[in-house]
């Protein structure tokens, strides 16, 4: 299995849709750990471990969801558990 997944599978993985999640990669604090190859524009991915480290830091469980009613998104996301 790869170490690393493209915006497309993030994407699917979690429910959303491409713009969101390049919209995640672009917020200000702590975003989506996102990468390129140098020179390179398109085709973005993020490596499995910091996946699973930034989603540890951005979501909640589902009975935690009212106190994060004010942030953009729905905070409970699945983990993703690809190695």
């Amino acid at each position: 299995m790869a170490n690393y997944m493209t915006v497309k599978d993030i994407a699917a993985e979690i429910g959303t849709n491409n713009t969101s999640v390049l919209g995640l990669a672009s917020r200000e604090e702590d975003p989506l750990p996102l990468r390129y190859i140098k020179g390179k524009k398109r085709t973005g991915f993020v490596i499995v471990s910091e996946l699973n480290e930034w989603i540890d830091r951005n979501t909640c469980f589902y009975n935690e969801r009212d106190k994060y009613a004010s942030e953009e998104d729905d905070c409970a996301r699945p983990k993703l558990r690809h190695s």
